[in-house]
């Protein structure tokens, strides 16, 4: 838990919104314990659990997961919405707003372990 909230600060200071995705999604990992080999899955199943079962909701957590694997691994996060984008700068809005998107989730769910303390142990 203190791991996932010290990722979550860094994402609330973080200055540029590919770091920020990157701190909020490794929060919301935190919480999740997807294992290895298997994290994108269960990754967008388990986000599903706060965000709804809807194909969008699908698609959000998806990119997500790979925009912060993209940063994990220092390549261009925004090649990974190439396909859905219609120019780059579509592309860095749409980052942004998956950003703003696991910020918001990631606030939501420590709050409400924090606010709910014993619950779900």
């Amino acid at each position: 838990l203190l791991k996932g909230l010290s990722a979550a600060h860094k994402g609330l200071e973080g200055r540029y919104g590919d770091e920020r995705l990157h701190q909020f999604v490794r929060s919301l990992e935190a919480i999740m314990k997807p294992d290895a080999g298997r994290t994108e899955r269960q990754f967008v199943h388990r986000a599903q659990l706060f965000i709804g079962r809807s194909e969008q909701s699908k698609t959000i957590a998806r990119q997500m997961y790979r925009l912060r694997s993209c940063v994990e691994h220092m390549n261009d996060y925004t090649t990974e919405l190439v396909d859905i984008a219609t120019n780059r700068e579509a592309a860095e809005q749409l980052a942004q707003r998956r950003s703003l998107q696991a910020g918001l989730l990631a606030t939501h769910v420590y709050r409400h372990i924090l606010a709910n303390p014993g619950r779900g142990s």
